[in-house]
C-alpha cells in the first residue's frame, strides 16, 4: 500500500461469530471469527474520503455497523471524518446508507481537533440501544444520534463543556453510558472526567 497509508487496527469488537474492526486507512473489515484456528476475511469497505477509521459496532440485533473514522489533525485542513451507519444485510457486500448530520457552528476555528472519534460501545452491563449512539467528536463535545431510520440519523442530542483553563478548545475523546444513564467522558488534554445526566 502507498507510503503515506496506515493498515493497522484500532480495535475489533465482536458479535456472535463476526469481529468488526476499524482497519485505519483500510476502513472496515468483518472477520468470520466461528473457528478461532482460520479466521477468515468476510468483506471489507473503505471510503472515497476519510481514513483513520477508529470503530465499527454493530447494532443489537440490526444489520447495521455504526463506523467512526479519527479526526488526527487539528482544524478542518485533513478529509472530514464522520460517523457512517452501514448496512450489513449482505455482510460479503456492505454498503454506507447514511452519514450522521456533522455538527454545525465555528468547530474548524476553535482550535485543536474537530471530528468524530469513538463511539459508546454497547459493552454488556452498560447502556445499551440498538438506535441511540453517543460519538465523541473533539472540539464539538459529544452528540448523540438516532439511528430507528438508518438512512436519516437524527442528532437528539449533543454536550459541549466549556473550555479547559490553559487549552484551545474542548477535545473531548472517550464515552461510556453506564446503565443508570450516567454518561462518563474524558478530555484528551487538561479536561479530565466529566459526568453526564
Amino acid at each position: 500500500w502507498p507510503e503515506h497509508q496506515d493498515r493497522s487496527v484500532h480495535h475489533g469488537l465482536i458479535d456472535g461469530d463476526r469481529a468488526y474492526l476499524g482497519f485505519w486507512d483500510a476502513g472496515m473489515v468483518i472477520l468470520d471469527i466461528a473457528d478461532h484456528n482460520d479466521i477468515s476475511v468476510v468483506s471489507r469497505l473503505n471510503w472515497e474520503i476519510g481514513g483513520n477509521t477508529h470503530t465499527c459496532m454493530p447494532l443489537l440485533g440490526r444489520d447495521l455497523v455504526v463506523v467512526t473514522d479519527e479526526a488526527v489533525r487539528d482544524g478542518c485542513d485533513d478529509d472530514p471524518h464522520m460517523v457512517r451507519v452501514v448496512d450489513i444485510s449482505d455482510e460479503t457486500s456492505p454498503e454506507v446508507v447514511a452519514v450522521c448530520p456533522v455538527p454545525q457552528g465555528d468547530f474548524c476555528e476553535r482550535g485543536l481537533r474537530f471530528g468524530a472519534h469513538c463511539l459508546h460501545e454497547n459493552r454488556p452491563d452498560s447502556y445499551r440501544s440498538d438506535h441511540v449512539v453517543f460519538v465523541t467528536y473533539f472540539n464539538a463535545g459529544l452528540r448523540v444520534y438516532d439511528l430507528s431510520e438508518p438512512a436519516r440519523p437524527v442528532e437528539i442530542a449533543h454536550w459541549i463543556p466549556e473550555c479547559p483553563p490553559v487549552q484551545q478548545a474542548a477535545q473531548i475523546n472517550d464515552v461510556w453510558v453506564g446503565e443508570d444513564l450516567l454518561v462518563y467522558v474524558t478530555d484528551r488534554v487538561n479536561g479530565g472526567v466529566y459526568v453526564l445526566q
